[in-house]
Order: structure tokens, then C-alpha cells, then sequence
């Protein structure tokens, strides 16, 4: 039997090793605060932020609401109704999301490309194979996909 391939590193983090992530929270979610017209949506934005980041079993608006407003009675209501109906502008979160990640990647002779691939599944230790398009035979068949950054 073959062993298993641990792909996922271990990590042994201390409050103390992440602290300094809380200010960058607070500066990443004001680049976008200023696009949401009113405070709820703002503070409805920050808590999920925070509730995807948390160590948390289940990543669903209920428990994140609960973890991050500590059981605030109208907590998860005020997640699920921003997830579900709140108001933001598309095209200008877009826009001032291409700025932000411009900052950081930007290069006056650099390029980030991120490409979806399928190719056909070849050998008997393949992952991730199902039946799906495979822009390489031109068709449906059993085909690995990977997304692949350069």
C-alpha cells in the first residue's frame, strides 16, 4: 500500500505569529469600505472577512455569523441578507480590485496569467479526473483539470 502524499503543510501558529494580520484586515477592507453607501453593508463586508479567515469547522454564513459577532441575536440575519441581497456596484468593486492587485503584482514588464486547462487522463495515479470538456481533444472525455499560474 502506497503512503499518502501530505499536501498540505502543518503549521503550529501562535496568536502572537498573526497578530499583525488584523491591520492588514482593517487596511484590505478599506480599499473597498468607501464603495458600500451604507454602515451596515460596510460592517456586514468586515464580518465576513473575518468569518472566512476564522478556524472554523464549517464555513457557512450561520456559524461564521455566531463566531464573529458572538451570537449577536441579529448576526446571522445581517450576514445572510448581505450575502443574499445586498447592494454593491459590480464594476467598481472590479475596478478598484484590478488597482489593488496592480500595487501588489504590478510590473512595468511583467505579465500574471492564470489559465483553466484540461488534458486527457493518461496513467493509473491521475486526480481529479471526471467527464468534462477538454479543450485539447475538442470534446467531452475523461480529462484532468488544473489551473495553472504563471
Amino acid at each position: 500500500m502506497m503512503d499518502l502524499i501530505e499536501t498540505t503543510p502543518k503549521m503550529d501558529l501562535a496568536i502572537q505569529d498573526i497578530a499583525h494580520l488584523v491591520e492588514e484586515l482593517r487596511a484590505y477592507h478599506a480599499i473597498y469600505s468607501p464603495l458600500f453607501q451604507r454602515r451596515e453593508p460596510r460592517e456586514a463586508a468586515h464580518a465576513s472577512l473575518q468569518g472566512l479567515l476564522a478556524t472554523l469547522p464549517r464555513k457557512s454564513i450561520e456559524p461564521m455569523g455566531l463566531a464573529v459577532d458572538g451570537g449577536a441575536p441579529k448576526a446571522v440575519r445581517a450576514m445572510q441578507s448581505f450575502s443574499s441581497a445586498g447592494q454593491w456596484h459590480d464594476e467598481r468593486l472590479l475596478h478598484q480590485h484590478w488597482k489593488a492587485v496592480e500595487v501588489d503584482l504590478g510590473a512595468a514588464e511583467g505579465v500574471l496569467m492564470v489559465d483553466g486547462s484540461a488534458f486527457p487522463k493518461q496513467g493509473s495515479h491521475s486526480v481529479g479526473v471526471k467527464r468534462q470538456y477538454c479543450g485539447e481533444l475538442g470534446k467531452r472525455a475523461h480529462c484532468q483539470a488544473g489551473v495553472f499560474v504563471g
